[in-house]
This record gives structure tokens, C-alpha cells and sequence, in this order.
């Protein structure tokens, strides 16, 4: 169901917590003398306590916005993208984790992610973005631009370049439950990612065992285009 909306080359990991799913997810897309770029009031920043130091080793650092409050733009990736000295000295570039929607409820258009992801792709940052209210950017989309389910799923991810998506259930309804989705398709880094995904999940206590109590629900919502 998942590679219906996303695309067959698209790798699922499921686990039980948002916090899982962000820090695993940017773990497997880095190493841990990189940075992970994200909005000041973001999730990932403001809201997992330790867990994506404690998991991905990662500088955390927090970008804040010049011209709206609620998005990070080029103009503010920009100046934090081209900092540094490219040397053993400075962490390295890493991820840029975005939230869609953001924590403020607006969302990333498909053009708005496009650029966004171009601009960190040129300077070596991959990008994953936390989609635990994802069916609200999808809705959102399928309403602004007429698209159908798969279309808007697509274009929020693959076709805007993402690497690693967060894809929620908690909070689009199920009793628990989030997936991680990596994207081979678009990019020989997420290849990457899905590789180490099933050791990371192991080692730090998030492989489920009896994984039909999570997929299970995400199948049911997921039937019939997700339009249930």
C-alpha cells in the first residue's frame, strides 16, 4: 500500500514513536560527525529531549527564520549552508530535517519542498522530513491543486527529491504506529539508508516483534488510496 502512494522502490521500517521514526530515520542518512539543520521550533528540536543527539551523535543546529515564521526559506538555508571551513575541525554536512505540515500547522507546497531540497542536495545535505501530520499536508494538497492521493503523496516526497520520510499513524489516527520511509529512488544516499535502517532499528530497541499490530492498522487506513 505504501509503495502504491510512494513508489515500488520505496523501503518501509515500521516502529512504535515519532521520536523512533525522526531519529532513526536522520541516523541512517548520517554519520556522527555531521550537522542536522531544522527549524528553531521544530519537533526534532524543541519536542525529542536528547534522543537525536543520544541517537544520531549529530550537531543539532537551529535555524531561524527571517521572513516567515512558520518555514524555513533559501534565504535562510543559505548563509548556515555555506558556513564553515569544509575541514575535520567543523561538523560536516548532514541532514536538513523539515516538518510537513510544520509545528505552526501551515504546510510546504510541492514547489516550496522542491526548492528547499535543491538547495540542500547542492551542499551535501540530504533531507528527510517529519511527516508525523502528513495526511494533513496530503489533504491539504489534494485540495489546493486537485491532485489525486498517490499524486500529492509523491509530490510532498519522491518527486520533491526527499530522501527519508517520517510517515505518521499516531496522529492520523491509529492507536500507535509510525513508518519510516526511504526513497532508493531518488537517491544513492537513501539507498544507503535503507541498508543500515534494520541495524539501527535493532541495536537501539525499536524492532517490533510482532509487527502486524502496527502494519496491520496502516493497511487498513491506507486502503482504497488512503481515503478512508
Amino acid at each position: 500500500a505504501i509503495q502504491a502512494l510512494f513508489g515500488g522502490e520505496t523501503a518501509a521500517f515500521f516502529v512504535a514513536t515519532g521520536t523512533a521514526a525522526n531519529t532513526l530515520a536522520v541516523a541512517s542518512l548520517t554519520e556522527p560527525w555531521q550537522r542536522v539543520l531544522c527549524h528553531a521550533e521544530s519537533h526534532w528540536y524543541d519536542d525529542e529531549s536528547t534522543a537525536p543527539e543520544r541517537i544520531t551523535l549529530c550537531r543539532s543546529t537551529p535555524v531561524t527564520p527571517r521572513r516567515d515564521p512558520t518555514r524555513l526559506g533559501p534565504e535562510d538555508l543559505e548563509p548556515m549552508l555555506r558556513a564553515g571551513r569544509g575541514d575535520v575541525h567543523q561538523p560536516a554536512p548532514g541532514v536538513l530535517t523539515l516538518s510537513n505540515p510544520t509545528e505552526f500547522g501551515t504546510v510546504y507546497s510541492p514547489a516550496q519542498l522542491a526548492a528547499l531540497v535543491a538547495l540542500a542536495h547542492a551542499h551535501g545535505y540530504r533531507v528527510h522530513v517529519d511527516g508525523a501530520r502528513f495526511a494533513n499536508a496530503v489533504a491539504h494538497t489534494i485540495a489546493s491543486t486537485g491532485l489525486d492521493p498517490a499524486a500529492a503523496c509523491r509530490a510532498l516526497s519522491v518527486d520533491a527529491g526527499v530522501d527519508a520520510l517520517s510517515l505518521g499513524g499516531t496522529k492520523a489516527g491509529l492507536a500507535y504506529g509510525e513508518a519510516i520511509l526511504l526513497f532508493p529512488q531518488v537517491s544513492a544516499a537513501a539507498a544507503h539508508a535503507a541498508q543500515r535502517l534494520p541495524f539501527l532499528r535493532k541495536s537501539t530497541g525499536h524492532l517490533l516483534s510482532k509487527h502486524r499490530f502496527v502494519t496491520g492498522p496502516f493497511a487498513r487506513a491506507l486502503a482504497g488510496d488512503a481515503k478512508g
